[in-house]
């Protein structure tokens, strides 16, 4: 024993010293005692294990890869920060450059994240209080990426893609109407994430001057609409113009005529080829424009009854037919016995006009037409009223007729 611990310290410090022998004699003294395991021999391959253990490695190492890959697509960058995961932080860009904003608002096909950069060119509370609205929207799930579109494009937008295939053709005309005489001059510049309750509040100030406050609150509806549906493409997270207090209007006093004043209208009309007309609408209560798309077809003359089937449009330059608006449109209206003989002998002088042109008079002729039987045009027809109304002395619309009508039969009036 003595003699193996003086060999042992002989070794360690020939080992000190570099020598080779000293070196295999601590190696062969471990292995002799087990501290060192003996070395195994190599074996020799030949060249179908290694290719075997080369296909191994591979494999290994497309498995790692591709279990790293899935952890990363399943991995949302977040920063912990005393204890509570954030979604976004905040840093510093320079002396005067504000404060940058970083939400992590999603990931990518690929897996990579998607990130929401801000600047706020002011206050580091500013800053911090921006990052709080925006981690909050998205948790209520009303956050929406910004957008570069303007409020001119969105109505664009709004007017080509919904309003075409939604809406009839006379309520698209009347929304481009508003959009293009009063929105799209006044907020059409401003970006659509810039857009903000007060502007919008400004923009009906400055709109009440020059209009009336019932054509201002038109105005609202219309970009209240368009702003909605924005909302739901999620161009933007909320509509602004839930916010903005529109004008308050006083809706229209309904005018009706006396049976006297109808007298009046009817003695200064009958000398004018809108005549047949007025009288129809005094007697039946029809709207202007499904009188203009009667049909002789429609006139039942042995059941005093009027179908209402049709109704005429005109926009853009353009006359045409179409289906009511509602299904209570459709309807049987009754006429009156004086009504029914003036349609009579109207219908025989027209069928005489027709037979001197050399033309027979069907029925899928117009009740009501020009002289070349195509349909008047709904605007010549309030204008002439206008100007008889005014020579008659009294103050009264074409569709004050309807309301006079309604009165009148409630009355028991049945003079026509």
């Amino acid at each position: 024993m003595r003699n193996d611990g003086l060999e042992t310290r002989l070794a360690i410090l020939g080992t000190r010293m570099g020598t080779l022998e000293a070196r295999q004699a601590i190696l062969e003294r471990h292995t002799a005692i087990g501290m060192v395991a003996k070395p195994r021999r190599k074996k020799n391959l030949n060249d179908d294990e290694k290719k075997a253990i080369r296909e191994r490695l591979v494999k290994g190492q497309e498995a790692a890869r591709a279990r790293r890959e899935a952890e990363a697509k399943q991995a949302i960058p977040k920063r912990r920060r005393r204890g509570l995961l954030m979604k976004g932080n905040i840093r510093k860009r320079g002396e005067r450059q504000g404060w940058q904003i970083t939400v992590w608002t999603g990931k990518k096909p690929d897996g990579k994240p998607i990130r929401h950069y801000e600047t706020i060119k002011s206050s580091k509370a500013d800053a911090q209080r921006r990052l709080r609205e925006l981690l909050t929207s998205m948790d209520k799930g009303a956050y929406a990426p910004p957008t570069r579109y303007t409020v001119k494009e969105i109505l664009c937008q709004w007017l080509e893609g919904y309003c075409r295939t939604n809406c009839s053709m006379r309520t698209c005309d009347g929304y481009e109407g508003v959009a293009k005489l009063h929105l799209i001059p006044s907020l059409g510049h401003i970006l659509l994430k810039d857009l903000q309750p007060r502007t919008i509040q400004s923009c009906y100030g400055a709109l009440c001057e020059t209009l009336s406050n019932r054509t201002v609150l038109h105005v609202h509806r219309v970009l209240s609409q368009a702003l909605k549906w924005a909302v739901r493409q999620n161009y933007i997270g909320r509509n602004p113009c839930e916010l903005v207090d529109p004008p308050s209007s006083r809706g229209r006093t309904m005018r009706t005529l006396p049976a006297f004043e109808i007298g009046i209208l009817l003695e200064n009309t009958l000398s004018n080829q809108f005549y047949p007309v007025i009288y129809t609408a005094v007697s039946t209560g029809l709207r202007r424009n499904e009188l203009l798309a009667l049909r002789w077809r429609d006139i039942d003359l042995d059941l005093l009854s009027i179908s209402v089937s049709q109704t005429l449009y005109k926009g853009r330059g353009r006359v045409e037919f179409k289906e009511p608006k509602t299904k209570y449109s459709h309807r049987r209206v009754a006429m009156t016995p004086k009504l029914a003989l003036f349609l009579r002998e109207y219908k025989a002088e027209r069928e005489s006009f027709y037979w001197q042109l050399g033309v027979p008079l069907t029925l899928d002729d117009l009740v009501f037409s020009d002289i070349n039987g195509k349909p008047i045009d709904p605007s010549t027809l309030t204008h002439n009223f206008g100007r008889i109304v005014k020579r008659a002395g009294l103050n009264a619309r074409f569709h004050d007729l309807r309301h006079s009508y309604a009165t009148l039969m409630l009355a028991g009036w049945c003079s026509c």
